[in-house]
C-alpha cells in the first residue's frame, strides 16, 4: 500500500464541506455519481478556475473514507510503502466493510 502525507496547510476542495459544495455549485449528488463524464467535467473546471492543489471527496463505498485528486505535487510532505498481506488488520476492516470474504 502505498501513502502520502498531504501538508494540511495545502488548499484543498473539500467536497464534503457543505460551504465548499455551495462555492462550487455542486450537489452531493454530483460528487458521487458514477457518471465519469459529468464528474470530470466538474473536476476539471475547479483545476481550470482555482488555485487548489487538489480536491476530497468520499468513498462511493463508504463514507469514512477519502479519496483525494491531487495535482499540485509540492502539497506532498510525506510518502511511502508498505506491504500488505490477508493478516493485516487494514485489509480485514476494508473487506468487512466492502462484505468482502477473505480466503487463503
Amino acid at each position: 500500500m502505498a501513502w502520502f502525507d498531504v501538508g494540511d496547510t495545502a488548499p484543498i476542495a473539500d467536497l464534503d464541506d457543505p460551504n465548499e459544495l455551495l462555492l462550487r455549485k455542486l450537489r452531493p449528488s454530483n460528487v458521487i455519481i458514477r457518471d465519469y463524464v459529468q464528474t470530470q467535467t466538474w473536476a476539471l473546471g475547479i483545476f481550470k478556475s482555482s488555485t487548489v492543489a487538489g480536491i476530497r471527496w468520499w468513498s462511493y463505498h463508504d463514507a469514512r473514507w477519502a479519496s483525494l485528486g491531487l495535482w499540485d505535487l509540492s502539497a506532498i510532505k510525506g510518502s511511502g510503502v508498505k506491504p500488505l498481506d490477508i493478516d493485516d488488520p487494514a485489509i480485514k476492516d476494508a473487506a468487512d466493510v466492502l462484505s468482502i470474504r477473505l480466503a487463503r
